[in-house]
C-alpha cells in the first residue's frame, strides 16, 4: 500500500507540474503515466484515503519533527561552528597582534642598541680634542688680517743717539721721512721735547709712536707715564725703547752724576713694568747694544761707529 500511495502521489505531483506548464506535449505524456494506473490501484487509493488522511496527521508532525529535531542540530552545530570560527580568528587576531606588538617592542629595543654606537662616535668625534696646530692654522685663516705697523703711520722720537743711527753730526732730526718713519731727535733732550713735538705734529696725524726717550731722563720715568696713558685714550699703539747702556768709566764731569748706567737701568725698570702692565710692546735696546754694539771711550754715552745703522735694523726688525 505504501508503494501504491507513493506511486500514485509521484503520478499526482508530475501531472500537475506538467499541467502548470501549459505544453500539449506535456499533457499527452501525463495521460499516458495517469493511464498506466490500474483500476485496482486506484480502488486502493479510494480506500486507504480516509486512512492515509489519518496517517498523514500523524505521521506529518513527526517528520516535521524530525525535521526540525534534524534542522536545530545543523543549526546548533552552524552556529557552534561559526562561534569556534569567530574565536579562532579573534584568537589568531590576538596572536597576530600580540605578535606585531612583540616585533615592534623588539624593534623599538633593537634601534636604540643600534644607534647607541653612532651616537658614542658622534659624541667621540665632537668631544675629541683638536690639535694645537690644526686650531692654530684655522685661527690664522678665519682671523681678519691685520695691517702691519709699516703699513700705518709712524711716529719716531728721540734724542742724540737716535740722530747717530743717520748722521755723524749732533743736527737735528725735524720731520725726516727713514723707511716711511717720521723722526723726530734733538741732541740732550728728554720728556719735555716729546711732549712739544707731539702738542705740535698733532695727536690726529700718527697712528704709531715708537719712543726711544729716556736717556737724558736722569733715570726717572714716572713723568712718562700719564703722558703714555693719554695717547692710549687716543687710541694710539705704542712701542717703548728701552735706553741704551753707558761706561761709567769714561764719563765725564757732570756726566759721572746723572748718566750712570745704574741710572739706564733703573728708568728701563719702570718702563718694562708700566708696559707690561698695559700690554705695550718693547723693544730692548740695551741687550741689544750691550751684546754687540762699541760705546764711544770719547763720552761714555754715545756709540760707535757712526752712524750706528745696525740700531736702527735692529728696531725694524722687531716691528709687529
Amino acid at each position: 500500500m505504501k508503494h501504491v500511495f507513493l506511486r500514485t502521489g509521484t503520478a499526482f505531483l508530475l501531472a500537475g507540474f506538467l499541467f502548470t506548464a501549459g505544453c500539449g506535449t506535456e499533457e499527452a505524456a501525463t495521460s499516458a503515466i495517469v493511464s498506466e494506473i490500474s483500476e485496482e490501484e486506484m480502488a486502493a487509493v479510494s480506500a486507504t484515503e480516509e486512512s492515509g488522511s489519518a496517517k498523514e496527521a500523524v505521521v506529518a508532525p513527526s517528520v516535521v519533527t524530525a525535521e526540525e529535531e534534524t534542522q536545530e542540530p545543523s543549526a546548533t552545530a552552524a552556529e557552534t561552528t561559526a562561534e569556534e570560527t569567530v574565536s579562532a580568528e579573534s584568537e589568531t587576531s590576538t596572536e597576530a597582534a600580540d605578535s606585531v606588538e612583540e616585533t615592534q617592542n623588539e624593534v623599538q629595543e633593537e634601534e636604540p642598541a643600534s644607534q647607541e654606537p653612532a651616537a658614542q662616535e658622534d659624541t667621540a668625534s665632537a668631544t675629541e680634542p683638536v690639535p694645537q696646530e690644526e686650531e692654530a692654522a684655522s685661527a690664522e685663516e678665519t682671523a681678519a688680517p691685520v695691517s702691519s705697523i709699516r703699513d700705518q703711520r709712524v711716529l719716531f722720537l728721540g734724542d742724540s743717539r737716535t740722530i747717530d743711527m743717520f748722521a755723524d753730526s749732533d743736527d737735528e732730526l725735524a720731520g725726516a721721512v727713514v723707511d716711511g718713519i717720521t723722526i723726530y731727535a734733538r741732541h740732550g733732550h728728554g720728556y719735555s721735547y716729546m711732549a712739544d713735538v707731539i702738542g705740535n705734529y698733532g695727536v690726529d696725524n700718527f697712528d704709531v709712536l715708537i719712543s726711544w726717550m729716556g736717556g737724558n731722563d736722569h733715570g726717572h720715568f714716572e713723568r712718562y707715564g700719564p703722558f703714555y696713558d693719554n695717547l692710549l685714550a687716543a687710541g694710539k699703539t705704542l712701542i717703548l725703547c728701552t735706553v741704551g747702556p753707558t761706561a761709567d768709566e769714561h764719563l765725564l764731569g757732570e756726566d759721572t752724576k746723572y748718566y750712570t748706567n745704574e741710572r739706564m737701568v733703573r728708568y728701563n725698570n719702570d718702563l718694562i713694568a708700566y708696559a707690561n702692565s698695559h700690554g705695550i710692546r718693547v723693544i730692548d735696546l740695551y741687550g741689544y747694544i750691550a751684546a754687540g754694539i762699541a760705546i764711544d771711550p770719547a763720552d761714555g754715552i754715545h756709540y760707535t761707529p757712526r752712524p750706528t745703522t745696525a740700531i736702527w735694523q735692529y728696531i725694524l726688525a722687531s716691528l709687529p
